[in-house]
């Protein structure tokens, strides 16, 4: 390419960290699409579908999880916010906050989990105990990902590039868009 044409080329406004979260988020969408729809189908086709006997829901503790999830996005925001005024010290505060309270939500998802298991709910339980824990454990782990990685580049963070900072922020908020969703159907 000559130097004529190589000035005509601009640069993309939208990084390569954007564009790769972009298209990874749009697979991961397609799979929780897909894991709804087949609780969906399974639900609808299963007369005895319930919650094993003696075993109820810790609804208000996830609510309160659900919660301190949303806070998690809150601070996640507030970083992109301070990162995009470039005062790096708070962006680090604020993921560093991000991160912390996403934990907090797995921690408390695996020990309702433990519970709900010494209770008798497992995935052999019932179809329900199945559906649950593949729903509720597939977003745990995407859960889980995400808060390592908001900790890690809390960490890191003077060394990372500007794109990369905003394709964590498109997974984080895919991990907390999609709770409600998941919480709503499986836990009401």
């Amino acid at each position: 390419m000559n130097q004529q044409a190589q000035s005509a080329v601009k640069p993309s406004k939208i990084s390569s960290p954007v564009i790769g979260m972009g298209i990874f988020v749009f697979t991961e969408v397609m799979f929780f699409l897909a894991l709804i729809s087949a609780f969906l189908v399974i639900k609808a086709g299963t007369p005895e579908w319930s919650i094993p006997d003696g075993i109820t829901l810790p609804i208000y503790t996830t609510l309160f999880n659900t919660f301190l999830l949303f806070l998690s996005g809150y601070f996640l925001w507030n970083a992109g916010s301070y990162h995009v005024k470039k005062n790096l010290e708070e962006t680090k505060s604020q993921l560093t906050k991000a991160a912390v309270f996403g934990l907090i939500f797995v921690g408390i998802q695996g020990y309702e989990w433990i519970q709900l298991i010494q209770y008798g709910m497992t995935m052999h339980s019932s179809i329900f105990g199945a559906c649950f824990y593949l729903l509720i454990g597939s977003h745990g782990l995407h859960a889980l990902m995400g808060a390592v990685a908001l900790l890690y580049f809390a960490n890191v963070f003077e060394k990372t590039q500007r794109g990369t900072i905003h394709a964590l922020m498109i997974f984080w908020f895919l991990v907390v868009g999609i709770w409600p969703v998941l919480f709503g159907l499986v836990y009401f």
